[in-house]
């Protein structure tokens, strides 16, 4: 039997020496038929020919073949690891669904496509299920952004808390990475409470909701902050005046922050809320109150855009400014879909410009009355 084999072997090995282009794609079926068939009974040798006749025919064969062959033994947990190797370290249309659902790929082998081959490696290896923490820190070494954005993107993957620490970090340059890592159930506490001052505020919301116990921690600093300059600001004089020093500090301090603004509103704080969003969009509060409460929805999902409040939260603002007015917070499906479009339409700075064009065109108009 042995013999049989590997005169076979050897009778394959001259062919493919051979440069008829008719038989090559039926040879290189012949070598995988028999690889298939027999690679039980053999000789590692004889393994390491077949595999090297293979690499030989492969720019030869046409890629559907190698595609097929691929496909095929992707889903077969008997098939034999030399052929799923060599498949995985082909062209990418050849490895990806090797890469993606072959079981028999070891960490060993993932980890040298990521180190050999291409950026489409390393993004097929990156959606593999059930990733181990070893092959996600190689993919991370990696250093590719879209790379480290599959992986995390990536629920079934396991990754170190090294690892996500160091994507974190580069999150700061990298910002396409802030999403996806905001959006990990195992994000570490220390790496999300470090990603918290980076992020924008609708990714700030989602930090919360996954890290409770960060939640509770910057809530229970916050009021002790507030306390505090509440307590220091009281005793100069009367509550407009505290108010305002209040968040002269807040802003000298850099806690003059939109997530402030809800929570003063929260707490039925309406002129606290003024005169901290009118310092955010550097206008007088008089000014701020003629613009946000004479035009309506539309001015107020404006200045949200300006400080960088997304459209999500302003629904929100918007209903916690009615409730303290005493005013009907329901909109009109028309006054949300224009104010909506203002977020779509214009960026920040846009809406910054704008915000201070209706504070000039409200002081003329009070001023003609």
């Amino acid at each position: 039997m042995g013999e049989t084999i590997q005169h076979n072997v050897t009778k394959l090995a001259e062919l493919a020496g051979k440069r008829d282009p008719k038989h090559r794609a039926a040879l290189y079926a012949n070598v995988v038929n028999l690889f298939e068939t027999r690679h039980d009974q053999l000789h590692p040798k004889e393994r390491a020919l077949m595999c090297d006749i293979l690499r030989r025919l492969a720019h030869d064969v046409e890629m559907s073949i190698r595609v097929d062959l691929a496909e095929r033994l992707a889903a077969d947990e008997n098939a034999p690891h030399d052929l799923i190797l060599l498949l995985a370290n082909d062209q990418i249309e050849v490895a990806r669904p090797v890469l993606l659902f072959s079981q028999m790929l070891r960490d060993d082998d993932l980890i040298e496509v990521i180190y050999h081959k291409t950026v489409q490696h390393q993004l097929a290896v990156a959606a593999r299920e059930n990733l181990s923490e070893a092959v996600s820190s190689a993919l991370v070494e990696a250093g590719n952004t879209h790379v480290a954005a599959a992986l995390l993107q990536n629920q079934t993957a396991s990754i170190s808390p090294d690892a996500l620490a160091i994507l974190g970090e580069r999150s700061q340059i990298e910002t396409s990475l802030q999403t996806p890592l905001v959006n990990r159930k195992d994000l570490p506490q220390a790496v999300a409470e470090r990603l918290y001052d980076r992020v924008s505020q609708a990714l700030r919301a989602t930090l919360l909701e996954n890290c409770p116990a960060m939640a509770q921690k910057i809530d229970s600093a916050l009021g002790a902050t507030l306390g505090n300059l509440r307590a220091s600001v009281t005793t100069e004089g009367d509550h407009t005046s505290a108010n305002s020093r209040l968040v002269d500090k807040l802003a000298g301090a850099g806690q003059l922050t939109p997530a402030f603004l809800v929570k003063s509103l929260n707490q039925g704080q309406v002129e606290l809320f003024e005169l901290g969003f009118a310092r955010l969009v550097n206008l007088s509060s008089v000014r701020f109150r003629r613009v946000i409460y004479n035009r309506g929805p539309e001015a107020l999902a404006v200045a949200c855009r300006a400080v960088g409040i997304d459209r999500g939260a302003f629904l929100s603002i918007h209903r916690l400014v009615c409730k303290a007015r005493n005013k009907n917070p329901d909109l009109a499906d028309s006054e949300t879909n224009h104010a909506f479009q203002m977020f779509e339409k214009m960026d920040q700075r846009m809406a910054q410009i704008m915000i201070h064009r209706w504070s000039r065109e409200e002081e003329s108009q009070a001023a003609v009355a």
